[in-house]
């Protein structure tokens, strides 16, 4: 004996197959390998933000400040973060160069950070100094150079990593080191 399906089930069974189809589809471009250079720069953000939250919100002042900390962070801590090398971490393996940071960001609210400190007194929490250009997370860590006119930029908020070109780069980052 031969069953048939009804309509209404035949349509059904096509409206699955369908979705499954696009599921699959747009899964396979989503799962890029992991980018060398994104996965780099996201070890070296969580270095930066290990200070972050052992300093009340507060990034390093200076370069000695930031160096001088990460030399005290427990093995275990940068096997949780799968920092094998400190000096590895803070170089992109792109340009070869050690990673910019910016130092002397305040954050506010959560998510919000603010270059110098968060501008003159009086201003909101999350308020940025005026001659911050952009408005959002701040950038706390850059390639120097990068490659073919474009560099991988971390974000303060979420630990989001992606690649601008130089003019983006002038706009959130005015004055790199």
């Amino acid at each position: 004996m031969s069953r048939t399906l009804r309509p209404i089930s035949l349509i059904y069974f096509m409206i699955f197959g369908v979705v499954a189809a696009l599921q699959a589809g747009c899964g396979s471009a989503q799962q890029q390998a992991p980018n060398e250079v994104d996965q780099g720069m996201k070890k070296a953000l969580a270095l930066y933000m290990h200070y972050v939250r052992n300093h009340s919100g507060r990034s390093p002042a200076n370069e000695k400040e930031f160096r001088d900390y990460l030399n005290t962070i427990p093995k275990k801590d940068l096997e949780g973060m799968k920092v094998d090398s400190i000096d590895e971490a803070m170089k992109s393996p792109r340009d070869g160069q050690p990673y910019g940071v910016v130092y002397g960001v305040t954050m506010g609210a959560p998510g919000q950070a603010r270059p110098g400190g968060g501008g003159p007194p009086g201003k909101g929490a999350n308020e940025k100094p005026k001659d911050a250009k952009s408005s959002g997370p701040a950038v706390v860590l850059y390639e120097k150079q990068g490659k073919g006119g474009r560099r991988y930029v971390a974000y303060s908020m979420g630990g989001m990593v992606v690649e601008i070109d130089d003019a983006q780069f002038k706009d959130l980052v005015p004055n790199p080191s």
